[in-house]
């Protein structure tokens, strides 16, 4: 189990928010697209909260629909999006656990956001329904 999923294709970008994450004293597991977001949420109990990029290089894709995946297997799951474009963000209508964030960001507005969804979901709860590998 880990607190934060955090899945970002951009290796840069990834390592430096795990940093940021671990510095705050999280335990975070890190991906760099949504297969494999999928595939660790159904061979783990999954983390307590998903921070993902929307656009994650893998075509339709995104982080939205890696998070509608996860909903399926961890409905109450809060869900933090960033994006460098903002205009994403805003088309979506989103869950009452979801959260967005655009880029660049602080360090503090990311955190305290990150914290913020923590305090929502002390344990994960996990019912595997889909096979390994199957991405919804």
């Amino acid at each position: 189990m880990c607190d934060v999923l955090l899945v970002d294709d951009e290796d840069l970008v990834r390592g430096t928010l795990v940093a940021i994450l671990e510095e705050d004293g999280l335990t975070v597991h890190d991906v760099g697209n949504p297969a494999q977001a999928m595939e660790f949420i159904h061979d783990t109990p999954g983390c307590r909260i998903l921070v993902t990029d929307i656009d994650l290089g893998a075509g339709a894709y995104n982080g939205f629909a890696l998070a509608d995946g996860m909903r399926h297997d961890q409905p109450d799951i809060p869900i933090l999006f960033i994006s460098g474009r903002p205009w994403l963000l805003k088309a979506r209508v989103r869950h009452p656990l979801e959260r967005a964030l655009p880029k660049p960001f602080s360090i503090e507005v990311f955190t305290h956001l990150v914290r913020q969804l923590l305090e929502l979901r002390p344990e994960p709860r996990f019912t595997p329904s889909v096979a390994p590998g199957h991405l919804g």
